[in-house]
């Protein structure tokens, strides 16, 4: 016989009431929440957005009401940035300190969904789909985020549930918590407004039943719904001009319902698996299974009234005034983060979907909870693959702070995305971002650029989010035609771009190592940089699968030289075999100061990446320089005598 000691056994027998068992449900919910949210909180990079969110949260609260109540200087509301700023006046502004506000929000949301499915849907339900919630890839990512849609989609959630208390229990205090908690999502994030029809609708459609059923004016139970929905309305009204009156001056029109259905496929698989990396024939399978579903909830028998039209109409009704809205703005679907506050009725759908299965068919309502559970933890790794990155500007700055030289700056372009490196900027070099608007000609930018160049050894172009702004790449094109690239670097969603202003030297700068090769008794190598002679094979970040040894050269002519040749740099092993070769670029310093135009004496700069074998084993391996000469064949080296390689420098390939 089992035996329980008096405490646990106490516990237990109140767990048997349906009240403690919901309670710690909604504990249970928030928990695991909190887990998962917290989880890889660190992994990725805070990309633009989150930046500017930074940037915004730090100015003055009068300057951040200023910006979000005129929505020029940015498109979003106050309220999320006021929020976030004095947050950090306590916590700080490290990375984990700026997310862990989203998370606080992300964590409320699956018991406040819980709570809210409960009053309209049923218990069962509520808490199916409190789960859902908890493990939804998309609400996790963004609850990751340094922005306002989770926030946002949090208090609309808690909003819904006030306006739902208050319609069943009429007392005002509801009603005052939900004009409260609706006024803070609206001023975060304006396409809350979007819920506000399905929220008046309903609302109506209750006050019409209440009436019916307990035979009372019509009238009384109107009364709180016209005066809580006016009241947002009031509060709600200065923002929504202004808004109308930006997006009329700067939206780009399109067509009513364009690719509508389309765009709903795509975003219910965004909804359901995120960025899963399965197989392209798994994602449109699950997003058939999650519109299957959702349908069984919308249409299934509820056990409280009216929760089918809650269903329909929460999740309808946005997206219906969205595609209407196409007509006056074309990016209204434009990206899955703008109708994010669907997600958490959608789990409700869902909820009530295997709340009904589980009430016909217990082992399979319980099979397919399981089964739905089961998609969800597994696309969930896939927010924190290498793949799915976020922008990596931590990543990008540390490159440019690790490699610059003393005399470098950096350029960054387009101009806005320089609070994006500041964040992370530990170097403290000059930062130039002169171009913001579009660019069409190299005339906008010979200027800047010449008086620029002029002053550094290296200008260091950092690019993002360019497509808009300088489509055919001018500036790029500008550096390419008159300086050596020192090297490009890839890290998702950024591009570092090096190139070196001061190619032509009377000295050898001293941080390179001293030296006196001589090829074919015409060209010396007087010095040379290695950035590192210990590394994996392998790069996740910069340029995957492979990673590169980054190498500075050093010539000089000691005659005047006619014959064309090229420069081979290897990574060898003790058997020469080849494990790493240099990357072939067409602006390079010998495509752009060939050696028939080196003068006698001057040191020319020549930088270059090595590129490894991904799958090198770890061990020592050598970095081997030739010079081929046009016909193909190496040139010998001055020592030893006969030799026509010289061993630069020992690499060491470490496991990765």
């Amino acid at each position: 016989m089992t035996t329980f000691s008096r405490p646990a056994g106490h516990l237990l027998r109140k767990l048997r009431h349906p009240e403690a068992a919901w309670r710690l449900a909604l504990v249970l919910l928030a928990a695991g929440a909190l887990a998962v949210r917290l989880w890889q909180i660190g992994y990725h990079s805070l990309w633009f957005d989150e930046a500017v969110s930074v940037f915004w949260a730090r100015q003055p609260a009068r300057e951040i009401l200023d910006v979000g109540l005129h929505l020029i200087r940015d498109k979003h509301p106050p309220v999320y940035y006021l929020l976030l700023h004095f947050w950090t006046r306590l916590f700080g502004y490290s990375e984990v300190s700026v997310r862990l506000m989203t998370v606080c929000f992300g964590v409320i949301m699956p018991p406040a969904l819980a709570v809210l499915g409960k009053e309209v849907l049923g218990r069962r339900a509520g808490v199916i789909a409190g789960l859902l919630a908890v493990l939804n890839p998309s609400l996790v990512w963004y609850s990751q985020e340094v922005r306002m849609f989770v926030p946002s989609a949090a208090l609309a959630i808690l909003a819904t549930w006030c306006m739902v208390r208050g319609l069943r229990s009429g007392r005002w205090g509801w009603w005052a918590g939900y004009v409260a908690l609706t006024t803070l999502a609206l001023y975060s994030y304006l396409y809350i407004a979007f819920l506000l029809p399905f929220q008046g609708l309903y609302a109506l459609a209750w006050a019409l039943y209440a009436a019916r059923r307990e035979k009372t004016p019509f009238i009384r139970r109107l009364l709180p719904i016209l005066l809580a929905f006016g009241a947002v309305a009031l509060l709600f009204l200065p923002l929504a001009l202004q808004a109308l009156q930006v997006t009329h001056q700067e939206a780009q029109p399109g067509r009513p319902f364009q690719s509508f259905f389309p765009t709903m496929w795509r975003l219910l698989g965004w909804y359901t698996v995120w960025k899963a990396l399965w197989p392209a024939s798994w994602i449109p399978a699950v997003s058939a299974g999650a519109l299957a579903l959702l349908l069984a909830g919308m249409l299934a028998p509820t056990s409280k009234p009216l929760g089918r039209l809650f269903l329909w109409l929460s999740i309808g009704v946005p997206v219906l005034i969205g595609g209407f809205l196409l007509g006056i703005n074309q990016a209204v679907f434009a990206a899955p983060r703008y109708f994010l506050f669907e997600v958490p009725f959608i789990c409700l759908a869902w909820g009530a979907g295997l709340a009904w299965l589980m009430e016909r068919r217990r082992r399979a309502g319980q099979l397919a909870l399981a089964l739905w559970a089961a998609v969800a933890l597994l696309a969930l790794p896939d927010n924190w693959a290498p793949e799915n990155r976020r922008e990596e500007w931590r990543a990008a700055t540390a490159y440019v702070d690790a490699h610059a030289g003393p005399n470098d700056a950096v350029l960054l372009h387009p101009g806005f995305v320089h609070v994006a490196f500041r964040y992370y900027d530990t170097r403290g070099l000059p930062l130039f971002y002169p171009f913001e608007g579009d660019i069409t000609s190299f005339e906008q930018i010979n200027a800047p650029l010449e008086g620029l160049a002029g002053l550094y050894d290296v200008i260091w172009l950092v690019t993002s989010h360019e497509e808009q702004p300088d489509p055919q790449q001018f500036v790029r094109r500008w550096f390419e035609a008159r300086y050596p690239q020192v090297t490009e670097q890839f890290p998702a969603g950024v591009a570092v771009r090096g190139y070196a202003v001061r190619y032509r030297l009377q000295s050898l700068p001293a941080d390179a190592v001293p030296a006196h090769i001589v090829f074919d008794g015409r060209v010396r190598l007087a010095g040379y940089r290695i950035d590192q002679t210990s590394l994996p094979a392998q790069d996740h970040i910069y340029h995957p699968p492979s990673n590169w040894i980054h190498v500075t050269l050093y010539w000089s002519a000691l005659q005047p030289l006619t014959e064309e040749f090229r420069v081979q740099l290897r990574m060898e092993d003790a058997w020469g075999q080849v494990w790493g070769d240099r990357l072939e670029w067409p602006g390079d310093v010998f495509h752009l100061y060939p050696p028939a135009q080196w003068q006698v004496g001057e040191l020319v700069r020549h930088d270059m990446d090595v590129n490894l074998n991904p799958v090198t084993p770890a061990g020592q391996y050598r970095l081997v320089l030739r010079i081929v000469g046009a016909d193909g064949q190496p040139r010998p080296v001055n020592e030893p005598p006969g030799a026509t390689s010289v061993v630069l420098s020992a690499i060491t390939i470490t496991a990765p």
